[in-house]
């Protein structure tokens, strides 16, 4: 069985989200994490990330990993184990481990579209609103809620 997920016709959107993601003041690689590389725009080889690299700019792992300034690496937010990761950089960034994601089926009594998923941030948190992210994925609501803690 293949360690990556197909690239299928939505790949422009995730190639997007991982190029957001990593341009995040919290953004960290974490070991375990599923990285996708690009070479002249082709999707080319993944890797998994070995360590968690707190102090390391995406910039300079990405260039350790590629060892040609060609391929340009991306998390793979489509594979569970780098989707669970992008949860914790939001909880970190936040400072709240109750940070939670709902599916839209779970939104739906709220004044989103029944299509967002949703992360929240809990009410009892001092003067912030409690969400924090929305998307159409799950995934691109945890990356909006890391972005939103670059402001």
């Amino acid at each position: 069985m293949s360690d990556h997920l197909p690239i299928d016709q939505q790949e422009s959107d995730w190639v997007a989200l991982g190029r957001i993601a990593v341009t995040c003041t919290w953004w960290r690689w974490m070991a375990g994490m599923l990285l996708f590389g690009f070479e002249e725009g082709q999707p080319d080889d993944w890797v998994r990330c070995q360590d968690n690299l707190n102090g390391d700019t995406h910039e300079r792992y990405a260039k350790e990993l590629a060892g040609d300034p060609l391929v340009e690496w991306l998390p793979d937010f489509r594979d569970a184990a780098t989707l669970g990761w992008l949860l914790h950089l939001v909880r970190s960034a936040w400072g709240c481990d109750s940070i939670h994601v709902t599916p839209p089926a779970r939104a739906r009594g709220h004044k989103f579209s029944p299509d967002e998923w949703v992360v929240w941030l809990p009410q009892t948190y001092p003067t912030l609103n409690s969400v924090i992210g929305r998307g159409p994925t799950e995934a691109s609501a945890l990356v909006a809620a890391l972005k939103a803690r670059n402001n």
